[in-house]
């Protein structure tokens, strides 16, 4: 079984002990090899907060959030953001349709993709794993359910906030159950840093949605009435195996 407890202890006095080496100059008669060095050690705390993927991060865009503020936890592995879905309003069809997700609204007035954020500030290249699972059928406010209807996340665009290496991360297009699916793997030689899964297809400039997430739900599948499900994202102190 994965663990989620970290311990910085070993890391942070493995940096203090080569710290302490002493210097040790080697000379010829006319040669002399002398030694540089410097050390780190993992902060003590993640304070990290969302932001949008591709900002500058020394001047962070964080994206409108009502009722979801993202993660304040202080891990120095943490999920700081992972995206609700709106699928808006329609008219019951007795054909098969699918229907985008709305994007989401930023503080300078964009309008961007769903996206999930990974914050890794443990100064290790252990890896990492985040997936999700949609925990029930969309079920309305009456009990019936929209039958055979499936959410669809995209292949993310994976992203680094500064434009680190993503190389080390794999990702896939999932078509969510409930059964855990992988958004990112990041295998062991991953860097800490901010990593976002971007859920980019196509998007809709009039009513601001993109069908990098989207539903699709059966002919004549669904009653008048406001149909919700949860999803659970999982994430991992390692890359799966």
């Amino acid at each position: 079984m994965k663990k989620t407890v970290f311990l910085a202890t070993t890391a942070i006095l493995g940096t203090l002990m080569a710290s302490s080496t002493a210097f040790a100059a080697t000379y010829t008669d006319n040669t002399a090899k002398t030694d540089a060095k410097v050390a780190f050690q993992a902060p003590k705390e993640n304070p990290d907060k969302p932001v949008t993927p591709g900002t500058d991060p020394e001047n962070p865009d964080t994206p409108d959030q009502p009722g979801n503020n993202g993660n304040d936890s202080k891990a120095l592995l943490k999920l700081v953001w992972a995206t609700d879905f709106d699928f808006d309003s329609h008219t019951i069809s007795s054909k098969q349709e699918s229907y985008a997700a709305k994007q989401l609204a930023t503080k300078n007035g964009k309008f961007i993709p769903a996206y999930t954020e990974v914050s890794d500030k443990r100064a290790v290249q252990t890896g990492w794993n985040l997936s999700v699972k949609q925990d029930s059928d969309f079920t309305g406010t009456k009990g019936s359910t929209l039958k055979g209807a499936q959410l669809k996340l995209a292949d993310p665009a994976v992203s680094e906030l500064a434009n680190g290496d993503t190389s080390t991360i794999t990702h896939q297009a999932n078509t969510l159950s409930d059964q855990n699916s992988t958004v990112m793997d990041a295998k062991q030689g991953t860097m800490p840093g901010n990593y976002f899964a971007s859920f980019q297809g196509t998007a809709n400039t009039t009513n601001h949605t993109d069908d990098g997430v989207s539903l699709t739900v059966p002919a004549n599948a669904a009653l008048a009435d406001t149909y919700t499900t949860t999803l659970t994202w999982t994430l991992s102190n390692a890359p799966e195996a």
